[in-house]
């Protein structure tokens, strides 16, 4: 999972927006092809990115789910079994959706700092 965390952030690092493509004095067809090709890798890392979230935020809320229950047994209190019933998959989902909203809201605001991006 680090390898591809550390692998896509290089990759993002090194900005492979069309704005900077070195497309050369060749054919139109090319130049599409090149940036069909940076648009579907860009993709693919964001998609990688995307659920090696997803899949950290579920192991998370599963490892506190069980923490949780831990406690409850420990020591008996009802506060600590109500909380456990109520991380369910459902919760899982909505934190990984407020996850998503987060990171296009970071990309967005991101994108419109950066002054050689026009919108």
């Amino acid at each position: 999972m680090c390898f591809v965390l550390a692998t896509a952030l290089y990759l993002i690092r090194l900005d492979l927006s069309l704005k900077r493509l070195p497309i050369e004095e060749r054919t139109w067809k090319y130049s599409v092809y090149k940036i069909l090709a940076v648009t579907f890798l860009t993709h693919l890392i964001l998609a990688g990115i995307w659920q090696q979230l997803v899949n950290l935020t579920w192991e998370m809320t599963f490892i506190i789910k069980d923490f949780i229950e831990m406690l409850y047994k420990n020591t008996g209190n009802i506060n600590f079994h109500t909380l456990s019933s109520l991380i369910t998959m459902t919760t899982a989902r909505w934190i990984t959706h407020l996850e998503g909203l987060g990171i296009l809201t970071f990309v967005l605001l991101s994108l419109s700092s950066r002054p050689d991006y026009d919108f």
